[in-house]
């Protein structure tokens, strides 16, 4: 309870009756709290003179005196008694709807500690999840980070780009994959230093793992032109991975673009290569394709036999066949030979620009270098007697053609030599 306002106490020694005292004052107050402040120092003053002894000392006639005193004191005494149960009562009345709201307040705040200490625990607990979520994501993805950095060394080729870490990051919608790589030993940024192929190349170092995963129900893998912007070695780093990935699955790439083709050629990958083609009225022919070479002698027989294409005609068109057809399986087997010889891409891929002749071009496959035509002539003269006179006849047909070229012998000269040049072995 509060104390009594002290301030509201009547001055002491004011003037008042043994009997009306407290009546005055009650009514003068506003309140049993108010009335007891006036009357307290009053009946103070009275009790403490009614137990003083008289300046004389206590006699009889002194005591008898006090004692009839007795009832009225008692009844003043009472009154007072009666104002403070009632001015405890006011304050009880007033205070008790406050001072249930302060418990209930109490309550809930003890409640509130408790949830807080409960929220905290929980704050831990779902840290610890995240951590543990995060690590079982990392290791879940580990095999597949591997997997792709395998597979970049086999696609990145003669790249100074090296690909460091692969990782997930991020959680609910921010997720994202994080590249770690280097450009000669220094961290960079993937899309800030990677060209336009190396992109194409690393995105399916990425893609390959996850569909050819153990849990992957997929059997197959679908390709669709990956060959765009990628030059002569990463297109044969290409042709090996996919190699690798058709060991359990079936691999299918379309394309428009005859590198992966010459790529799987020239490595000798058991690759199936197919020829789509729509035809008028959107009719759809498939056949297997053959050879470039193979398929521009085929074209020249098939025009040597041709009774109805005129004779200057033939003379004109079959040589121009025939010398496609030998370029076209010298080159291949150029590009074949070079590569095991240790050289380049870009440098084989120089050296065969830089043959302007079928026989600059043959020498780079016979000798792996330059020669003079008398050395690859007398060596094409080894391999298929007869053939080095065809040749020869062959670079001055297709410039100005002779009257008596003979279409068929000079077919038949260049299958044979076809034939052999693909019998040599690939090694000085």
């Amino acid at each position: 309870l509060m104390p009594l306002p002290t301030a509201l106490a009547a001055p002491a020694g004011s003037p008042r009756s043994d009997t009306g005292a407290s009546e005055g004052s009650a009514a003068s107050a506003g309140g049993p709290a108010d009335q007891l402040a006036g009357d307290l120092p009053a009946v103070r003053q009275r009790w403490a003179d009614w137990v003083t002894p008289p300046a004389d000392g206590w006699t009889d006639h002194s005591i008898c005196d006090r004692l009839a005193d007795v009832e009225d004191i008692n009844a003043v005494i009472e009154g007072v008694r009666s104002l403070a149960a009632e001015a405890v009562a006011a304050h009880d009345a007033d205070w008790r709807p406050a001072a249930e709201q302060v418990v209930a307040w109490i309550g809930e705040l003890r409640q509130a500690g408790a949830a807080t200490a409960t929220a905290d625990r929980v704050g831990v607990i779902e840290d610890l999840y995240k951590k543990a979520e995060a690590n079982v994501r990392a290791e879940r993805f580990q095999p597949i980070a591997d997997r792709s950095a395998k597979l970049w060394e086999g696609l990145r080729q003669q790249s100074n780009v090296n690909l460091e870490r692969v990782s997930l990051e991020g959680q609910t919608t921010q997720r994202r994959v994080d590249l770690d790589v280097t450009v000669d030993g220094s961290a960079t940024s993937a899309l800030g230093v990677m060209s336009q192929g190396e992109l194409h190349a690393l995105a399916l170092a990425l893609f390959l793992p996850r569909v050819t995963a153990p849990e992957s129900p997929f059997r197959f893998l679908v390709v669709d032109d990956p060959v765009q912007a990628m030059d002569p070695a990463r297109v044969d780093g290409l042709a090996r991975v996919l190699n690798s990935v058709a060991e359990d699955r079936q691999v299918i790439v379309f394309t428009h673009d005859d590198r992966l083709p010459l790529a799987c050629r020239r490595l000798d990958l058991p690759a199936d290569i197919i020829e789509i083609t729509r035809q008028s009225e959107s009719r759809v022919s498939v056949s297997f394709a053959e050879h470039p070479a193979e398929k521009a002698i085929g074209d020249a027989y098939a025009l040597a036999k041709t009774e109805r294409l005129p004779p200057s005609l033939k003379q004109q068109i079959v040589p121009i066949h025939c010398r496609r057809a030998l370029e076209s399986q010298v080159k291949d087997l150029t590009w074949r030979r070079l590569l095991r010889d240790g050289r380049t891409h870009d440098e084989v891929e120089q050296l065969i620009g830089e043959a302007d002749t079928t026989a600059e071009l043959m020498s780079l496959f016979l000798f792996g270098e330059s020669r003079s035509p008398g050395e690859v002539y007398a060596r094409i003269e080894q391999l298929v007697p007869g053939s080095s006179s065809q040749l020869k006849f062959l670079n001055r047909a297709v410039h100005d053609a002779p009257d008596d070229l003979r279409p068929e012998a000079l077919t038949g000269t260049i299958r044979k030599l076809l034939a052999a040049l693909r019998e040599l072995p690939l090694t000085a």
